[in-house]
């Protein structure tokens, strides 16, 4: 599969639009001619309408460069983790559906809402089970509700559900959710927390959860059990024969299993190494393949290979420390955006199948703005301001302030020819106006444990999912609230910029209490373009991603902004070896 970098949140889609009819990303199709080198196997059509019911079976693999930075759910922070996390325990309330709006999930219906908009009644769906057999009920949401709410949580996800006043299960099948004040987006994030077993979990303190050998063997009520865990090696997940979900109408004329029998998550570190297994016939499919190799996957193995073509829904970008001499500085964040050749990256790294976005909010997104231009490569413009820093060059051409050099620690993640190559292009132009850049690869793992929650770094490379409603994406990585220095000095936060702002905290929270779009599209677009003038990151690319997986793999749903890899469909593949 591509490289994944960060989550910001849970998992990748757990916000969605509260207006959709403003969204102007396209539905997914099936074999439309835009989706690849092959159709979607038999299941176009409209939701709910269903197929043969397929038979489970089967194993299919997938690669990830890293391990798992952790299997303890609430306090994961690699999208690694999420790729298990998110079969193991499944859905909370409320999920994204396949029209982008919030759907119920182990709620049975929508909820109802208090006039004051502040209290939101869920009835829970009645027949779900754990994998040890027990039954979910209100009171293990009441439970892991609490587990984030209480003041011993300081994992990546609290200010996610800080909205909250308090939770209640007034019986087994009735949980009330009481929040501070009206929250525009709460059923879009708020409402979709992934539950843990409360009959496992009660005897556990908050402050010991995080160490818990509980996690060793996580106990959910997703579609996958855990079956095991060979650190360097692979994560292995089965199929749970009573997930609720089983034998419902899906989308795109499927149904819902899961009918892959096994799933395996194989670490292979190198991208090269995972392309040639790919190849091979090792490995079952892989999302976001490297442009460089998208073509000749096209050409040389139509005969085994089906490709699906999207629009990402995020971006690659580089995070400035803004705590951080030199990059604290408001002119050095501004002169590395001016003089990164991102039109460069676009054609020399991405080979043209990407665009170059203006800032925060992706070109697919329905508040994508379009009178914003962003920074245009300019190295006059940005030799400028680092002379108004006041930074000048010494005897060896390097720029430096009051006997400091203007030297740069940027860190990636190892593996991928894009990170290294986008890491180099940095490296090149930035050196042109006399920064020194010490570039360092290293697994995602040492990157955000060494690195970024130390603050060991003055530039780092990363991809973001952006959330479907803005605040989530807006509110995780920029507002202030999110940076959380822990007894060590590492940042527990998911602002990893460590960057404040005043303004944009009133923003975010504005944006939060206002139900109008109109109003809300006005609130974020202008928090973008604030965020944008105070650069604490850089956004390089917007992918056109190309999936690709194996012909004997049907029921496959190609999602625009997501691709084929959304953990809830994948739920309608099965296998054909015939």
């Amino acid at each position: 599969m591509g490289r994944k970098y960060l989550v910001g949140f849970l998992s990748l889609l757990v916000a969605a639009s509260l207006v959709m009819t403003a969204c102007t990303t396209k539905k997914p199709t099936g074999n439309d001619g835009n989706n690849g080198t092959g159709g979607n196997n038999g299941n176009n059509g409209n939701p709910g309408e269903t197929v043969k019911k397929p038979a489970v079976g089967g194993e299919v693999i997938f690669d990830v460069p890293d391990d798992p930075d952790t299997l303890a759910l609430y306090w994961l922070n690699s999208a690694y983790a999420a790729e298990i996390t998110s079969r193991v325990y499944g859905d909370g309330l409320m999920r994204i559906g396949f029209d982008y709006k919030p759907e119920p999930a182990l709620a049975e219906t929508q909820p109802t809402i208090s006039a004051d908009g502040k209290t939101y009644t869920f009835k829970i769906r009645q027949g779900v089970k754990f994998h040890d057999g027990k039954p979910l009920t209100a009171n293990d949401f009441e439970f892991s509700y609490n587990v984030i709410l209480s003041d011993d949580y300081q994992g990546p996800d609290k200010s996610s559900y800080d909205m909250i006043a308090s939770v209640k299960a007034t019986d087994a099948s009735t949980f009330v959710i009481t929040l501070k004040e009206a929250f525009a987006p709460f059923l879009f994030g708020g409402a979709s927390l992934q539950p843990i077993p409360k009959h496992i979990w009660e005897k556990v303190a908050v402050k010991d959860m995080e160490s818990s050998e509980l996690w060793k063997n996580p106990v959910g009520a997703g579609p996958y059990k855990f079956v095991e865990w060979k650190p360097d090696e692979y994560v292995l997940v089965q199929a749970y024969a009573e997930y609720w979900e089983m034998n419902k109408p899906g989308v795109e004329k499927g149904t819902f299993g899961p009918w892959i029998e096994k799933v395996r998550m194989k670490v292979v570190p190198e991208e090269n190494t995972a392309m040639a297994s790919f190849e091979a016939g090792e490995l079952s499919y892989r999302t976001s393949v490297e442009p460089s190799n998208v073509d000749r996957l096209r050409k040389d193995f139509a005969d085994k290979l089906v490709g699906y073509d999207w629009d990402r829904m995020g971006y690659g970008y580089q995070t400035f420390n803004t705590r951080k001499f030199p990059t604290n500085i408001k002119e050095v964040r501004q002169a590395l955006s001016f003089g990164l050749d991102r039109e460069a990256i676009k054609a020399g790294v991405m080979e043209n199948k990407a665009s170059v976005p203006p800032g925060f909010i992706p070109p697919i997104h329905w508040a994508f703005d379009k009178t914003i231009t962003g920074y245009k490569f300019d190295q006059a413009k940005a030799a400028e301001l680092l002379a108004k820093a006041g930074f000048k060059k010494n005897a060896q051409g390097i720029l430096e302030k009051d006997g400091k050099l203007l030297e740069l620690d940027y860190i990636g993640t190892r593996g991928s020819s894009i990170i290294e190559g986008i890491a180099l292009q940095a490296q090149k132009n930035w050196g042109d106006l006399g920064i020194k850049v010490n570039v360092q690869l290293v697994d995602f793992n040492t990157l955000l444990e060494k690195h970024m929650e130390p603050g060991n770094f003055h530039v780092t490379f990363s991809g973001l999912g952006f959330s479907t409603d803005p605040h989530y994406s807006f509110d995780q990585n920029y507002h202030s609230k999110n940076i959380r220095i822990d007894g060590t000095g590492n940042n527990t936060g998911s602002n990893r910029a460590f960057y404040s702002n005043p303004k944009i905290d009133e923003l975010i929270e504005k944006g939060a209490r206002t139900t109008d779009l109109n109003e809300r599209l006005k609130i974020y677009q202008e928090a973008q373009k604030i965020i944008i003038d105070d650069a604490p990151a850089n956004w390089i690319y917007v992918n056109k991603w190309s999936d690709f997986a194996k012909k004997d793999i049907q029921g496959v749903v190609n999602w625009n902004g997501y691709g084929i890899g959304t953990v809830q469909y994948m739920n309608q593949w099965y296998l054909n070896t015939k």
